[in-house]
């Protein structure tokens, strides 16, 4: 039996003092306490749990989050196999991460004149802010944090989580969207917005039609992926790289070919699109209705 102490569990896991304290506190962690001094062991069974507390973390789960998450039907045969697919969706996301900053590798092999005139074209044809400004570096981590907020809102265990949080992630993923979207030059009718979540709010969630309009949606994306990759890359891809030299051209494209292959394979997924639905819809059903109807999107909680 491996049996590691404290110390050494907190150099493993790079986890505080205070976060296993109240890991201990909550019952998650039970680990053995032995000698005089009292000294605390884990055994392999803590340290499996430890590893699968820290996965989520690494997911973007806080450790307020474990009480929630590490319930009895944690070692159930369902919750098992929602943990396989968990796991599966991390690693998705780990190669995502390991592509991207590969491609960035090789942006950085260009000279200043390939990125000047990259980040110009790429600006001019997409309304985006030019690569390497303050202004494209902050969109790049709202969108990150959109992929991170959205991931969190696909999985059940979302569903465990404390109202107030999930509320609060979908209101971010909502700000992200809006402040992309007039970034990028679209017009957005807040009137218009505020009328359909007013409607929303007043109609029931009807579970196997939005099931089966989901499925639909998968199914229809799955069967034409190629096609939309092709569409995407014609309409947001080529007329900018038809704009470069082939080398900063290749190094754009397949950066972008990345990001949108990773958003149809990772987020096209009938379960988890419906249990984004269901939380986007707990968030418009918890939203201020005073507030819906003078024009303020803000948290009614």
């Amino acid at each position: 039996m491996i049996r590691k102490a404290t110390s050494e569990v907190l150099d493993i896991f790079c986890l505080c003092r205070d976060d296993i304290k109240r890991l201990q506190k909550e019952g998650i962690l039970t680990p053995e306490k032995k000698g005089q001094g009292i000294t605390t062991y884990y055994t392999d069974k803590e340290l499996n749990k430890l590893l699968d507390i820290k996965m989520y973390l690494l997911a973007g789960y806080r450790i307020s989050d474990m009480e929630t998450i590490f319930t009895d039907e944690y070692d159930s045969e369902t919750g098992i196999a929602e943990q396989i697919h968990v796991y599966k969706k991390r690693i998705q996301m780990l190669e995502f991460i390991q592509n991207i900053r590969l491609d960035l590798e090789d942006f950085q092999k260009l000279s200043q004149t390939q990125l000047i005139k990259t980040g110009k074209v790429s600006a001019q044809k997409s309304n985006l802010p030019e690569y390497g400004t303050d202004s494209y570096y902050d969109l790049f981590w709202n969108i990150v944090k959109l992929i991170f907020v959205v991931d969190f809102l696909s999985q059940k265990e979302s569903f465990k989580t404390e109202k107030k949080i999930v509320l609060r992630r979908v209101l971010e993923a909502y700000r992200v969207c809006e402040e992309i979207l007039e970034i990028s030059g679209t017009e957005i009718n807040r009137e218009e917005i505020k009328q359909a979540f007013i409607e929303m709010a007043n109609t029931p969630i009807e579970d196997s039609e939005i099931k089966e309009f989901v499925s639909d949606v998968v199914k229809e994306c799955i069967r034409n992926r190629d096609a939309i990759l092709d569409e995407l890359n014609r309409e947001n891809i080529k007329p900018i790289t038809d704009e470069l030299d082939s080398q900063s051209g290749k190094i754009y494209k397949k950066m972008m070919d990345h990001i949108f292959k990773f958003a149809l394979d990772y987020f096209v997924d009938e379960e988890e699109l419906f249990c984004v639905y269901v939380n986007f819809r707990n968030f418009v059903n918890g939203l201020d209705q005073q507030a819906l109807e003078d024009g303020v999107i803000k948290l009614g909680v």
